[in-house]
């Protein structure tokens, strides 16, 4: 039983941690005001620091995983017939899963590694940026009835054209600048020259599955791309990989360019209104292949997945479920003919991002409440998060926010982030959006460690080098004889440094 239970466990974490949509940018960030990396989602931010410095890898990373779809509820749940607990294989869930899916299922899963960065204040109104960091974009199109017969449903005229895998490695080089025009307006950009070192595509343009308990005829047409590492002319049949080179990756032949821009506005004091488009941009691959692939088959098996025929003693065998349908895909395998692949030359655009938010700020920016959008661009695909927090910042060494994201939040989960530092020193941030609320036991265990409405979670951590306050931002004031004075709260006398400290 244990064992059942536990490979179901294992389905639900793949998809969980495999990201959709909002993966990379932790949107909870943005409320962090004191938080240096805030300028990687609108470049027209500024941070509260004369100067920072980010320390490869540890400075800034995020990271992301998750999907559109799948949770451990829909996966695990009460029956609500015998009420005892049972998995999505079971016939009272027959159609119950797959049917509730979106059309096409989103997984991907990005990350941005910070190589070097460092920033710095120009004259109180200017501020220069300076990245290098490392990313991986990925995503999987999943058609919603690929389930319905994985689950033993007899589907007919099934299109499975939205099937399509697809990741991207690259290196980025930015550098941005930020303009504090006067109290109303701050414009900033950036320019991004971009290196990639891997890409694989691969694409269905018209794929048509007609199924029944007893046959299934497939016939469709589609397109493989690979480039950079992994050119696809080093595996001409799937079989065996030619020894790679891999000072290639090091060389800046796979090039390409990217752009970010953004605005904020204050049309009254307590009011802000900020957008931003970022990573706007391709990348040109030249060591690169694509070619065509065909499927045209008949065959027996699809839909005669029959949950009494897994039943042994009474006990359910997921293995051997799932030794019939990895069979059933090796048939698919088999029947699938790829052309030759011929060098070739393409270029593809990146990941862009839409960030659009309003924020009202109180008792002298200490509290701030707000609402953000973002909006991704994958190919045809285009995904949206709004995300609603709050923010505390009593001092600009220490900001805390709290945030809800509607699309994905499902009442179960809520962001956080702190970031925290010295006056002048190191400066710790972390950051998520998906915090867990909802938990169940692990399988077996009466340990509630299990995220159960979860679909995806993300992170940004970063140590960074921070010195000197922008007076400009100032959370109170201070008057000669160190009171400081929280207008009309409270006051307390300072008589030592931390009324420098706390600037």
């Amino acid at each position: 039983m244990m064992k059942r239970y536990n490979k179901i466990f294992v389905i639900a974490c793949l998809f969980m941690f495999a990201s959709w949509a909002q993966a990379q940018q932790v949107n909870t960030l943005y409320f962090l005001e004191n938080a240096p990396m805030r300028h990687t989602i609108n470049p027209a931010f500024q941070p509260v620091s004369k100067v920072y410095i980010t320390l490869p890898a540890i400075g800034y990373t995020s990271f992301g995983a998750g999907n559109n779809a799948f949770n451990m509820g829909r996966l695990v749940f009460n029956d609500p017939i015998t009420n005892q607990t049972i998995t999505a294989l079971h016939p009272n869930a027959q159609g119950n899963l797959w049917k509730q899916l979106p059309k096409t299922t989103l997984v991907n899963a990005d990350a941005y590694v910070n190589l070097l960065g460092f920033g710095f204040r120009i004259k109180d109104s200017g501020y220069f940026h300076f990245n290098l960091a490392e990313r991986i974009d990925a995503h999987v199109g999943i058609p919603n009835q690929l389930f319905g017969l994985v689950f033993g449903e007899s589907l007919t005229n099934v299109d499975l054209s939205a099937l399509n895998v697809s990741a991207s490695v690259y290196t980025e080089l930015a550098l941005g600048y930020s303009h504090f025009i006067n109290d109303q307006w701050t414009v900033g950009g950036k320019v991004k020259l971009l290196s990639g070192q891997a890409y694989a595509d691969g694409r269905l343009d018209n794929l048509k599955l007609h199924s029944s308990p007893k046959e299934a005829y497939l016939r469709g047409e589609g397109e493989l791309a690979f480039a950079g590492l992994i050119n696809g002319a080093t595996l001409p049949d799937f079989s065996g990989m030619e020894v790679v080179d891999y000072l290639q990756l090091i060389k800046p032949t796979e090039l390409g360019a990217a752009f970010d821009l953004g605005f904020t506005y204050k049309p009254i004091e307590n009011l802000q209104i900020t957008a931003s488009v970022t990573d706007l941009g391709f990348i040109h691959w030249k060591n690169a292949s694509s070619g065509r692939m065909y499927i045209d088959t008949t065959f027996n098996g699809i839909g005669d997945f029959t949950y009494s025929d897994y039943v042994q003693d009474g006990v359910f065998q997921l293995d051997s479920l799932l030794s019939h349908a990895g069979n059933t895909l090796v048939g698919y395998a088999d029947a699938l003919h790829v052309e030759p692949l011929v060098s070739d030359k393409f270029t593809r655009m990146i990941t862009a991002n839409l960030n659009v938010g309003i924020d009202a700020n109180f008792w002298k920016n200490r509290i701030g409440l707000g609402v953000y959008s973002h909006t991704r661009f994958y190919d045809k695909h285009v995904t949206e998060e709004v995300t609603v927090g709050a923010a505390f910042r009593p001092c600009n060494w220490f900001n805390i926010a709290a945030s809800y994201s509607f699309l994905n939040g499902k009442w179960s989960n809520i962001g956080a982030a702190i970031a925290l530092a010295t006056y002048d020193g190191f400066m710790v941030t972390v950051a998520a959006d998906y915090v867990p609320l909802s938990y169940a036991p692990i399988p077996e265990t009466e340990i509630y460690a299990m995220p159960y409405k979860t679909k995806g979670l993300n992170l940004a951590i970063g140590l960074t080098i921070v010195a000197g306050t922008n007076n400009r931002t100032r959370k109170y004031d201070r008057d000669k004889d160190g009171v400081f004075n929280f207008h009309g709260f409270f006051s307390f006398k300072c008589n030592c440094s931390c009324s420098e400290f706390c600037r």
